[in-house]
């Protein structure tokens, strides 16, 4: 995934599309969406009770999908 310059992950659940510019070069791991975040994604879109009105870390999943599905799902706050 990390060669590629963009990606976009579907919260169907929710009707949202998440789209990201992946820049490995230039912000090194930080810059990219990984497999983790993606897979974590899903399963906040599948389960959003899991962070519905909490206070959420996302504790470093590359560029923070994770997180910013979090806040989609209803998270009361996102601490990245």
């Amino acid at each position: 995934i990390a060669s590629k310059p963009s990606i976009e992950v579907k919260l169907l659940s929710h009707c949202k599309t998440l789209n990201f510019e992946q820049q490995l070069d230039t912000l090194g791991i930080s810059g990219v969406v990984w497999d983790c975040g993606i897979a974590l994604t899903s399963v906040l879109d599948n389960e959003p009770s899991i962070v519905h009105s909490k206070r959420v870390l996302d504790l470093g999943c590359g560029c923070g999908i994770a997180g910013v599905a979090g806040i989609i799902c209803g998270a009361r706050e996102m601490i990245f």
